[in-house]
């Protein structure tokens, strides 16, 4: 069973653990619990530990560690290890503009409008962890 199928997820196909991670979604960035985005890994951590899904025999067991550490920095260690793919993603997109901007793909306006998001992105991204 996948998370989307115990909740009865209306926007599964929205979020980032489906179709091939609703077992381990708690290690999934940005997954749509309970309607909403969860971008900030700190207060999604919050939230799997007391997730029903999570918390039953369905969760695929290699990940349940994941989640459950005791010490702040193994919990800071578990959350960069997530993020850390999430941040190497915004990058590498942040590279491929300023890549498309020096050949002239791409104006100084459209460079600065997509890449401000990104870097609001990444700065979430590293504050949750």
């Amino acid at each position: 069973m996948n998370c989307w199928e115990m909740f009865d997820c209306q926007v599964k196909e929205k979020c980032p653990a489906y179709p091939d991670h609703g077992k381990y979604c708690a290690r999934v960035a940005g997954t749509l619990c309970q309607g909403k985005e969860q971008v900030m890994m700190a207060n999604k951590i919050e939230g799997c530990n007391q997730c029903n899904f999570y918390k039953s025999d369905h969760y695929d067991l290699s990940f349940k560690g994941f989640i459950r550490l005791g010490s702040t920095q193994a919990r800071r260690d578990a959350v960069l290890e997530v993020a850390d793919p999430v941040i190497e993603t915004i990058e590498a997109k942040i590279d491929k503009l300023l890549e498309q901007y020096q050949c002239g793909a791409v104006g100084k306006k459209d460079l600065t409008e997509q890449i401000g998001p990104l870097l609001e992105q990444k700065k979430l991204v590293l504050e949750s962890a």
